[in-house]
């Protein structure tokens, strides 16, 4: 199971690679070894201790400024993703434990600053109106960054996925780099809606991240369509009720959107998609 889950978050990160496969260097061959050592082993702590070699190889290469021409789809289990403003490359890879996952998010500047994310998660809830820093991180694997601006502050909306064990989560999520302080989470996200399920009222509320949580027999639709400027997800209804208690939720085949509107992301319900890709 645990090595289906590797193989899943890698749909999500793998399609991304744009570096060229020729180029032959060491770290490719380290990196490699290494996760096929995590792969083979049962150990949590052999596994633990395995992934802060991972992040030693990532460092040195990094130092080594070769990150850049390093052909990263030649590296099976570490995602990489470039910001549209060529500002910031992330580095993200996961490591399964028995009971809970280890997730790594690197952060690189164009000036060579760095920012580091780790974090053993397992069924924890994410706060949608909490600032987190990188000792409170909640622990994800990012897919897209974005970058926008507010007041002529650049930050950067995260899309991103985790697995809580009983459930599948998806999240949208605001990174900041302040000098040497990396943050997450700015209150620019506005909700409106009707609650169906419960009061039947509409909700009006203001959050610093989106989460997601849906049942993990299902996928989830959430991307960045860049040509209309918007995030683009599908609409969660209930999926499994049992006693009038819902238990999951999946895609009831509607789609939502988050646009960009003077530095705030307004919610946008049931929108019309044409080819959308499940991931």
């Amino acid at each position: 199971m645990k090595r289906i889950i590797l193989i899943y978050a890698l749909t999500l990160i793998c399609p991304i690679y744009t570096i060229s496969q020729n180029e032959d260097n060491r770290y490719i061959t380290t990196l490699n070894e290494l996760f096929k050592r995590i792969i083979d082993t049962n150990s949590d702590t052999a596994r633990i201790s395995l992934n802060d070699s991972v992040y030693n190889v990532m460092d040195r290469l990094i130092a080594d400024d070769q990150s850049s021409s390093l052909p990263f789809d030649s590296v099976k289990y570490i995602g990489k993703v470039l910001a549209s403003d060529g500002n910031i490359t992330l580095y993200s890879w996961m490591i399964p434990l028995k009971e809970s996952t280890i997730y790594n998010a690197l952060f690189l500047n164009g000036n060579g600053d760095k920012s580091y994310l780790t974090r053993i998660s397992s069924s924890e809830q994410i706060d949608e109106k909490q600032t987190y820093t990188p000792e409170t991180w909640y622990g994800a694997l990012y897919y897209s960054i974005i970058p926008f601006k507010v007041d002529k502050h650049t930050y950067y909306t995260l899309l991103g996925w985790r697995n809580r064990q009983v459930t599948r989560q998806k999240v949208i999520d605001i990174i900041r780099f302040d000098g040497s302080e990396t943050t997450l989470g700015l209150p620019v996200f506005e909700y409106k809606s009707i609650d169906y399920y419960n009061t039947g009222k509409e909700i009006e509320d203001t959050k610093s991240r989106i989460v997601f949580d849906f049942d993990r027999r299902v996928s989830m639709y959430l991307e960045y369509n860049a040509s209309k400027k918007r995030i683009e997800c599908d609409n969660l209804s209930p999926m499994e009720v049992v006693d009038g208690k819902i238990l999951s939720y999946g895609p009831d085949f509607s789609i939502n959107a988050y646009r960009m509107k003077k530095g705030k992301w307004i919610f946008t319900e049931d929108i019309k998609v044409k080819g959308k890709k499940q991931k």
